[in-house]
């Protein structure tokens, strides 16, 4: 019973002592904010790889959405730095279609351009962002739903855009733990549309429509919010929290007027 007691108080002294590489001016979080990844430094986790290729740029991919059959990267410039306050841009590419990872699903390629401009202001133990994300998005169908002697083509391209605003807050408490709040605003969502679709009636009869709309589909309010911990081990870091308020879809930042709550949860290595 000793020696077990003597063992826990052992690896509870090392994890706490080891803590103490993370959550200083060294090794900020970058997650919600306008730093970046250290020269050389990697962070393997379970949604995102990221490398340092400069103690300002670092680049990185999103690993879920491989599993998915969606290609992507990004990349970070950390580009402006005076006293307490940081700036940064982040950009980056997915593209992919559903029919990839299912022939069940539709024939639709689609590709999404995310941009984001971040700032951040640093005190001994807390830090304050906000900034911008704007999202295009572009995709098209071409679709054969004739049947028999008759022949129907549908073709139909759709782009849209969204517009997010980005605030947050980490307060650290102790070297060990940062307790987080994140916030998503939809500022603006618009989406426009166009089809042709061509019936082959006959040998002689051929019958064609075409069409196209758009519109600003900004509902005010919608927003979102995620509430929890990050907690720094040496090279291994945890994140555990609650997101709820209004639906948004990840990357896209695409917002739907529906109230959902989720567990938030992230583990990831950075050496």
């Amino acid at each position: 019973m000793a020696l077990t007691k003597c063992s826990l108080f052992l690896l509870v002294s090392l994890l706490i002592s080891s803590a103490y590489a993370r959550h200083d001016d060294e090794n900020r979080v970058t997650d919600y904010s306008a730093y970046t990844l250290n020269k050389s430094d990697i962070r393997l986790g379970v949604y995102r790889l990221s490398y340092g290729i400069t103690d300002d740029i670092e680049i990185g991919t999103m690993n879920l959405f491989w599993i998915l059959r969606i290609k992507n990267f990004n990349a970070k410039w950390h580009f402006w730095n005076k006293g307490n306050f940081d700036a940064s841009v982040m950009s980056g590419l997915y593209w992919g279609n559903p029919h990839d990872l299912t022939s069940n699903m539709p024939n639709m390629p689609f590709s999404a351009f995310p941009l984001y401009l971040m700032g951040s202001w640093r005190t001994k133990s807390w830090t304050l962002s906000s900034g911008f994300g704007y999202t295009s998005l572009k995709t098209d169908t071409n679709q054969d739903v004739g049947q028999g002697s008759y022949s129907t083509d549908i073709a139909a391209a759709l782009s849209g855009s969204t517009l997010v605003f980005l605030p947050s807050a980490e307060w650290r408490w102790g070297r060990t733990t940062a307790l987080v709040l994140e916030g998503r605003f939809l500022m603006a969502q618009k989406l426009n549309g166009s089809g042709t679709t061509i019936t082959q009636l006959d040998e002689d009869t051929t019958f064609e429509m075409h069409a196209s709309g758009g519109g600003d589909f900004t509902v005010k309010g919608l927003r979102s919010f995620s509430a929890g911990a990050f907690w720094s081990w040496d090279n291994i870091n945890l994140r555990l929290g609650w997101t709820f308020g209004h639906l948004m879809i990840p990357t896209i930042n695409a917002f739907a007027d529906t109230k959902v709550q989720y567990p938030d949860f992230d583990l990831f290595i950075r050496f």
